[in-house]
């Protein structure tokens, strides 16, 4: 199931309602895909996620990236632990409603929560780096592969 939210900055109003009606146990995983046009500092820099580490979904998808060849995404690309910690970005996104009901969650992202096209008019397409978006889109459908076969159950 493929879900858009909308309300994230009104209190994570869309992701909220979803979380409370649906069924925890029919749900495998969430992965929320925030803010993927740009780098932290510069192109192709690692991209991160924010959630616990208690749970394996990042471990399953950052597991099955580092078995695909650098020729298949153009590097070796995996989800770093949330350089951002005091920016709460867990708690400020739409996997935490689905983390309090103890559904695995994450949130993958590559842009800083200080970058300047952030939340601002300025967030147009000349600003979003394509190419390295397109790689981070591949390694999430790649690294989720497991996921989707049915064949990978984060705990």
């Amino acid at each position: 199931m493929f879900v858009a939210f909308a309300g994230e900055e009104f209190g994570l109003r869309g992701s909220y309602e979803f979380a409370k009606k649906i069924k925890a146990k029919a749900v495998k995983a969430v992965i929320n895909i925030e803010m993927i046009g740009r780098g932290l500092s510069e192109p192709n820099t690692f991209p991160f996620h924010t959630g616990p580490t208690t749970n394996s979904l990042v471990n399953i998808i950052n597991k099955r990236l580092k078995k695909i060849s650098k020729d298949s995404l153009g590097r070796v690309l995996y989800f770093i632990k949330d350089p951002f910690p005091d920016e709460s970005l867990l708690t400020r996104s739409d996997n935490f409603p689905f983390e309090l009901r103890f559904i695995p969650a994450c949130t993958l992202m590559s842009t800083p929560p200080n970058d300047l096209y952030y939340h601002s008019v300025k967030d147009e397409i000349d600003a979003i780096d394509l190419k390295n978006m397109s790689i981070l889109i591949k390694a999430i459908a790649l690294g989720t592969e497991g996921l989707i076969r049915g064949t990978d159950t984060p705990k």
